[in-house]
């Protein structure tokens, strides 16, 4: 369609999902390990954020979802449902006003983060992005700073 010389004009692809929905992993994982290195206490935490730091930047989310874990967790299951809606619904506000035009090319899984927007979608998807994973970060914080007061991870007064 494309190599005929028509514009694209279908938002939601393959690549859309790549690059803003499912960014380092489902429920923008990749932000929560950027809210666990900013915020967290707890050095289980920490150490499983170091561990799925790199897997996450290439779109990998298993070692921290399995890892602290997200899977029935009550305290994560918030952000880690609502980031993708959150993000969706920023890059589909980015292309109505006309920021962000529908991709061409869907880049392949595995492409490293910010390197899959410029692909699939120029600068503009790389700054829609960036504000992506800003925001998202934002919305795992407080998530964060409540798991620090979970039973037998609160911080005690050394006498």
């Amino acid at each position: 369609m494309v190599a005929d010389g028509v514009t694209p004009d279908q938002p939601l692809t393959f690549g859309f999902w790549r690059c803003f929905v499912a960014v380092g992993g489902a429920g923008y994982v990749f932000s929560l390990i950027i809210a666990i290195f900013i915020a967290s206490r707890r050095e289980d935490h920490k150490a499983i954020a170091k561990l799925g730091f790199l897997p996450a930047v290439l779109g990998i989310s298993e070692p921290v979802v399995f890892g602290l874990p997200l899977v029935m967790n009550v305290i994560f299951i918030i952000p880690f449902v609502l980031n993708s809606a959150i993000a969706s619904l920023i890059a589909m506000f980015a292309m109505n006003i006309g920021f962000l035009t529908p991709n061409a090319v869907d880049v392949p899984f595995g492409i490293p983060i910010l390197f899959n927007a410029f692909i699939s979608y120029g600068w503009q998807g790389v700054v829609v992005q960036a504000i992506c994973l800003v925001i998202t970060v934002f919305t795992w914080l407080p998530f964060v700073l409540i798991s620090n007061k979970e039973k037998g991870y609160q911080i005690k007064e050394e006498i």
